[in-house]
């Protein structure tokens, strides 16, 4: 689960798919349950035809199941990791765009 739970996420180019909160949005207006969740997949099922058969999950539970860990990055391209709002590590590796010293790129003489 790369987007987090709390973003609005639509990919509308199908590049990297559509995070849970708008897929869930989306299908609850549409009358749509959620019904299970995996590491890749949010199973969803029509209301009338579930007829509370299968136990309706909520965010809460889906946080429960996989206690996730969010990460963030600051304005200097450090990643850190949270977990229930609390800085858990700090990064191992610098975020590969960010630098610390400056370079040159040699220009060829016209």
């Amino acid at each position: 689960m790369t987007i987090p739970f709390d973003v609005e996420s639509e990919d509308l180019e199908g590049d990297n798919g559509s995070s849970y909160l708008s897929i869930k949005n989306y299908l609850e207006n549409k009358e749509y349950e959620l019904i299970f969740v995996t590491t890749t997949n949010l199973i969803f099922i029509d209301k009338n035809f579930n007829n509370k058969e299968f136990e309706a999950w909520n965010t809460k539970k889906i946080i429960d199941k996989f206690n996730p860990v969010r990460f963030d990055f600051n304005n200097f391209g450090e990643t850190f990791f949270n977990k229930n709002k609390k800085n858990i590590k700090n990064e191992l590796f610098g975020f590969p765009t960010m630098k610390s010293f400056i370079t040159f790129q040699p220009v060829q003489n016209l």
